[in-house]
């Protein structure tokens, strides 16, 4: 019963830590680029996928003979993408020497 509980709270505070991260990616912030690859383990144990809304619609609309276990990987694929990209992001634009545009 404690664990379930566990999982909730975990829950609850992957979400808060999502609204935190999108606030501070707005106003364009450094710790938003932190708060992202604190959250990237997380985000996989809970299953809060940045493309997870796709596998939603499959369920929504039954299609029929889907490979979910496909979709599930493709899914997780994306995110690791995701994470490629925040690390370009985060070296271009957020890198300690920047180059001269000379």
């Amino acid at each position: 019963m404690i664990a379930i509980h566990l999982i909730i709270l975990g829950e609850i505070l992957m979400y808060a830590s999502l609204l935190l991260s999108s606030f501070f990616l707005m106003k364009k912030d450094k710790l938003a680029v932190w708060i992202s690859y604190a959250q990237f383990p997380l985000r996989l144990l809970f299953m809060v996928l940045s493309f997870g809304l796709i596998l939603t619609v499959a369920r929504l609309l039954d299609i029929e003979g889907i490979n979910y276990r496909g979709l599930i990987s493709g899914l997780v694929g994306l995110e690791f993408l995701r994470l490629g990209i925040t690390f370009r992001v985060h070296s271009r634009f957020y890198s300690r020497t920047r180059q001269s545009m000379t």
